[in-house]
């Protein structure tokens, strides 16, 4: 089942509806407004009752305030961690925020939409944009229906110019930074491995990222010792830039090395190889 995370606003009185509804379907559904680990969420009244009159300069201490850090961190991280936004109409400048980075980092963001809204041209960019929680349902146990080990996909950006060498045949290995978002994305800890047995979670944690950063230890090494494994994606599906334009490639692993700077690696630097295969047509929902 999905993790989803529920983006929209807390005038909606269909919000926590939908939260429950999703979750009684068997996903995993992040709910800003009661969060896991506290009773109640993020609000600007937790710092001033009186929010609404700030000023600029007022807004801008206030953001950078621990009760705004912690809020956000919070919130980021389930966006960070969930596989799907479902953009919940109507709602502000908050929730489609979150919906774009959420698009923009490969994730799947369906809209919401129950009543009549004003048009809007660039919804576009996102997946699907449904009427009821019916329609919504159908489309999540459809996506959830391709989250099976014969058929897992990691959703990735590429500019026009290597999109169009892998469509080609020219390209066979796409790259990323070792940085700790791609190691989240691309790996999970070894459920097998010893440092690993009382782990309720296989999902690679900022805390744990700490720990190794701490001990000395990299990735190569996690790597090697097999305390943590690639995901067991099974396909790529790129996307020219921001456009909707699937192209699905096969992918044979993930690992780490050198990679080639005619196919955009950076010279004489380790990153994150995906070895592409052939690339394949598959109908999108």
């Amino acid at each position: 089942m999905a993790k989803i995370y529920v983006a929209s606003s807390w005038r909606n009185d269909l919000q926590q509806q939908v939260v429950n509804l999703i979750r009684e379907k068997g996903h995993q559904v992040y709910d800003f407004k009661h969060p896991d680990d506290v009773q109640v969420g993020f609000s600007w009244a937790e710092i001033d009752p009186n929010w609404k009159d700030w000023d600029v300069d007022e807004y801008k201490t206030a953001l950078v305030s621990p009760c705004a850090e912690e809020g956000f961190t919070r919130d980021f991280n389930a966006m960070k961690d969930a596989d799907i936004c479902v953009l919940l109409l109507p709602c502000g400048r908050s929730a489609h925020t979150e919906a774009g980075w959420m698009k923009g980092h490969g994730k799947k963001v369906v809209v919401l939409m129950t009543q009549p809204q004003e048009a809007e041209l660039m919804y576009k960019l996102f997946d699907k944009v449904v009427s009821n929680t019916s329609e919504l349902l159908r489309y999540l146990n459809a996506l959830d229906a391709k989250s099976h080990d014969d058929f897992l996909v990691l959703n990735l950006n590429l500019i026009g110019r290597y999109y169009d060498m892998v469509h080609d045949g020219n390209k066979t290995e796409e790259y990323r930074e070792i940085k700790p978002y791609w190691t989240k994305r691309f790996f999970m800890l070894n459920p097998e491995h010893p440092d690993n047995l009382g782990c309720k979670s296989t999902n690679i944690s900022d805390d744990t990222m700490i720990y190794w950063n701490k001990k000395g230890l990299t990735i190569e090494t996690l790597i090697s010792e097999g305390a943590i494994i690639a995901k067991r994606f099974t396909h790529v599906c790129f996307r020219r830039g921001y456009t909707n334009t699937p192209l699905f490639v096969r992918l044979a692993g993930i690992s780490v090395g050198i990679g080639k700077p005619q196919w955009g690696a950076p010279p004489d630097t380790p990153v994150f190889i995906l070895k592409l295969e052939k690339t394949e047509d598959i109908q999108l929902i």
